[in-house]
């Protein structure tokens, strides 16, 4: 008897997933809704690659060019030490104010699926002893301002504004439309109970449009020709995430429809919804994180940097014998080959950064804590947490930019403290001192902090879908077709 009503049970799912199958292959809105997303998912997939393709040339270029220089400075100095060479044959070769480094931030192979602000993020660093602290990172890319502003169409802008619209939009008249037309009624009179058949329309088309979406992206990284050898796990929790956060919103759709309403009052309470979600929330999000942290006056970083280096400026001459009274052993050392104007400059420099050094540990305070409070609120976010961990996946995360510009200073400070008594004293670097330079290198963040981060933000993106679908499967309960 069990069995028996078992085995009806199964034939009953069946034959309304094969009835519901056909339905959406007949029903031209959705086909075209679904050829819709795999467009939208190609173009954004395959321009993102594009983008990127640009920029790992211009990365690998930078290398290239850094080594070759490298290089060609070692081999002059040695050439130099062992009589090969004579020094007017190489003038520039081991002065300390000459020598320079770049240091670059490397794209990862999918950052062109997730853009996000990255061009108007500092991504490259020009590094030398004459070269102040605001300067570092003056040669970006030159476009136009407007359009940076918007941002690239890249995949994560059709995952987190454009898709949801799709899912929640078509699943939000799942049982509407069938309402208003009288077939619920005849529909139900089956042994199908309204939560079911609710649960099963928007399980269909989410599924059909995710999927979609994912076909856009798996044919636009193949156009692409994208090397993901060493990035798949990465591009796994991207996935993940645009499943989980499609999830979500297909939560939200059976919410929706779980009120019983008509198909005009579901779609504005759709768009209500989703103008909360993903435009509202996050603004108030950012209001509030930078009341709660506000910067302080840059007028008075302007002021405070200006009068210190007027100061400096004045007392040039000072700190240079001042700098020699201290280091007694540079007078035997002191050469000619750096100019007296240049050694001030240095002197001058490093005298400005100290005494603007608390309004500047100031400002990185206030962004510190601005940060931690932005971070702090995306819990409450779904579109927040998702943007975040799709930007964290590619590479593009505001963590992973403050840590180049972190390191890029470190670099700066580093570089500095190696060529600092070579600069005042005058001299040459000679082959040694060249060799143990400070070489630029980006450390990326740790795997296992990475991994914690996509796995809390898929955790708390399921727990905002389960707790919607909760709510709506108590609500459909209730519901009746009269």
């Amino acid at each position: 008897m069990v069995d028996r009503k078992t085995n009806k049970d199964r034939r009953l799912r069946t034959g309304l997933l094969k009835a519901e199958l056909a339905l959406l292959r007949h029903d031209r809105l959705f086909v075209i809704g679904s050829l819709f997303a795999l467009l939208l998912a190609l173009y954004a997939t395959f321009g993102g690659m594009q983008w990127q393709g640009v920029r790992g040339v211009a990365h690998a270029e930078g290398v290239m060019r850094v080594a070759a220089a490298i290089q060609r400075e070692a081999t002059q100095l040695g050439a130099i030490e062992s009589g090969e060479l004579a020094i007017s044959d190489a003038a520039a070769a081991g002065l300390p104010h000459v020598v320079r480094t770049e240091f670059a931030l490397p794209p990862t192979a999918i950052s062109g699926l997730a853009i996000g602000d990255a061009e108007l993020r500092p991504t490259y660093a020009s590094i030398s002893a004459t070269t102040r602290m605001h300067e570092m990172f003056r040669f970006q890319e030159v476009d136009n301002p407007v359009l940076l502003g918007w941002g690239r169409f890249d995949l994560a802008f059709v995952v987190i504004y454009l898709l949801p619209l799709l899912i929640a939009g078509f699943g939000c008249v799942a049982l509407s439309a069938d309402h208003e037309s009288r077939v619920l009624q005849i529909v139900l009179s089956q042994p199908v109970s309204a939560r079911r058949l609710a649960t099963l329309r928007v399980i269909l088309r989410g599924s059909v449009l995710v999927l979609a979406t994912l076909l856009g992206l798996a044919s636009g990284l193949l156009l692409g020709q994208a090397d993901l050898t060493a990035s798949v796990d990465h591009l796994a929790w991207f996935i993940a995430i645009i499943l989980f956060y499609s999830v979500f919103w297909g939560a939200v759709a059976l919410w929706i429809i779980s009120f019983g309403r008509s198909s005009e009052t579901n779609a504005l309470m759709m768009v209500i919804v989703w103008a909360v979600i993903v435009l509202i929330a996050p603004a108030i999000n950012t209001f509030i994180a930078r009341e709660i942290s506000p910067m302080p006056s840059r007028l008075e970083y302007i002021v405070a940097t200006r009068e210190a280096e007027n100061a400096a400026n004045r007392g040039g001459r000072e700190l240079l014998q001042n700098y020699l009274l201290d280091h007694p052993e540079l007078e035997a050392a002191r050469s000619d080959a750096v100019s007296p104007f240049i050694k001030t400059f240095f002197l001058v420099q490093r005298e400005v950064e100290r005494v603007i050094e608390p309004i500047v540990a100031r400002f990185a305070a206030a962004e510190n804590a601005q940060e931690r409070t932005r971070q702090a609120l995306r819990w409450v976010s779904p579109r927040d947490l998702a943007s975040e961990s799709l930007l964290w996946s590619t590479g593009n995360s505001v963590v992973r930019f403050a840590d180049f510009e972190r390191q890029a200073r470190d670099l700066r400070a580093d570089w500095l403290r190696a060529v600092e008594s070579a600069v005042v004293a005058g001299r040459r670097l000679t082959a040694d001192e060249f060799s143990q330079l400070p070489r630029p290198e980006f450390r990326e963040v740790a795997r296992a902090e990475f991994f914690q981060r996509h796995a809390s933000s898929v955790f708390v993106l399921l727990l905002f879908s389960i707790i919607v679908s909760f709510d709506a499967f108590r609500r459909l309960k209730k519901f009746s077709p009269a």
